[in-house]
Formats: C-alpha cells, structure tokens, sequence
C-alpha cells in the first residue's frame, strides 16, 4: 500500500488540501473518510492527523482551500483517452487516468467556479463532463488505479469553462453545451431548485443560506428551513443533513457583505 501520509505531506508542500478516501459502495477507493472533511482547514498539523493509516487512497479538496485548483473530469473511457493522448498532451499540464480509465485534468483558475456537470457530444454519444471545483474532492495518485499521465506543473486558467473549451477545440468532434444547465451567469447553482443534484449540494446550500441571510432570516429559522429542502429537494446520497448545517452555519459566521451574495449570482429582496 503506498505512503498516503508521506504523499499528502508532498501535496501539502504545493499547497494543496488532502484526505484519506476508503471504498466507496463499488469497491473503488473514492470515499472521504467521513463527512466533515469539507470542514477541515490546511494546515499540516490538521492534515498529519487523519487516520492515513486506514486510507484506501487519496483525495484532494478543491477550490479555495487548495489556492483554486480545479479538476475537469471526463466521464468516458473513449474520449478520456482521445483527450489525454491528443488534446490533453497539446494542452500541457497536469493530467491523470483514473481507476475507470476516465480522465482529470488539472488546473489552477483565476476566478473561482462552482461545481457544475455538463454533457457533451462525441462520436455520436452524449458524454457527461464534470467541473469540480470548491465543496469537491478527488481521488488522486498514488491511490491505486490512478497514475499520472500530463506530469508538467499545473497551468493556470481563467476558468474550468474556458479552460475545456480549450480542450474541446483540440479534441476533433467534440461539442458542448454553452451553459451548465441550472447554473446563474456568474456560474453558481440557482437557489431554489426543486431537485439539486449531487456535485452541486454544497454551492446550492452556500448560496441559499446567505440568500435567507439576506433577506434577514435568523439562523436557527434558516436551519429548519434548509433541512426541509434539503429532505425533499437535495440528491441524498451519501451526505447527511450535517454537512449541510455546516455549510449553512459557514455562510452565516462571515460577516456580511451584500457583495457576497450578488456575485454568486443572486439578487437580494430589498
């Protein structure tokens, strides 16, 4: 078994956030080890004390924590291998195969993105891309099955967005839609959904607890509330209602700005 802990120390040093993964329910090293490691801060005195001992792999936190790095993970084997032999080699950087022989590539971005899903066309398939960025992790080498193949230093990016669209343009016949789906201009989820998906829980509760800021609505009340949405129109998956409490409790302990709320896109009821 590798030295999880020697590695994270490694990836510590670049400045990035790590944690312990353990088998998620199909066997694949790709689980946090528990549920509130979006909570956890970078430092190594932090990060030298999970359980490395129990790890099945690597992940890395993305986003702030991490000085914005950001993954775009390409969810086909097909064009995962097309775009790392082809695209992602032009391209430069830092990319991995995964344990699903898919693909991730790395980058560092300028301005912040929320994490989004799109789907793209290629060879006649409709192909589901993902940009994961801050209230996501990876797996990542040296967890088994994951190897680096693009081994340069990260690049920097405007954005995930421009940046696959860079990719796409040197990636022959693959197209993708102008905009996530659900997404505000700015690119976060918009509040309020009737179904928030999975890769976008952690964004969609940010956003609508400092909306219910905004509008003057005290704490414990925007618990309750975000607990009902989040029982009826939050993907449950394996996330429990904590989490969500501290993403929420976490957009109240700012100090408030309205700035916070507008560029995330949304519009504060005066």
């Amino acid at each position: 078994m590798p030295d999880f802990k020697a590695a994270a120390r490694e990836m510590y040093m670049r400045g990035w956030l790590t944690i312990p993964l353990v088998f998620d329910p199909n066997g694949y090293p790709k689980k946090p080890f528990t549920y509130g490691w979006t909570s956890l801060e970078n430092d190594w005195e932090t990060i030298g004390a999970l359980p490395w001992e129990q790890a099945k792999g690597l992940g890395i936190v993305l986003g702030k924590k991490s000085h914005g790095l950001a993954v775009l993970d390409v969810d086909d084997e097909g064009l995962a291998k097309a775009m790392l032999d082809g695209a992602g080699g032009t391209a430069g950087g830092r990319s991995v195969s995964t344990v699903r022989n898919r693909a991730h590539f790395y980058v560092y971005e300028r301005a912040q993105s929320a994490s989004s899903v799109i789907t793209a066309q290629w060879q006649g398939q409709t192909i589901k891309i993902e940009l994961k960025a801050t209230g996501t992790q990876v797996a990542a080498p040296p967890t088994p099955g994951y190897q680096l193949v693009g081994r340069a230093e990260v690049i920097t990016v405007p954005s995930l967005d421009v940046y696959l669209r860079e990719l796409t343009a040197l990636t022959d016949g693959l197209t993708i839609a102008q905009t996530p789906a659900g997404t505000t201009n700015s690119g976060y989820p918009r509040p309020w959904r009737t179904a928030v998906p999975q890769e976008e829980r952690n964004n969609s509760a940010y956003i609508e607890a400092h909306y219910l800021r905004g509008a003057g609505m005290p704490l414990d009340m925007a618990l309750e509330i975000m607990e009902a949405r989040f029982r009826l129109h939050y993907e449950q998956g394996e996330m429990e209602w904590r989490e969500i409490e501290r993403t929420v409790k976490s957009a109240y302990a700012k100090p408030f700005k309205e700035s916070d709320v507008t560029r995330r896109g949304i519009e504060i009821d005066r």
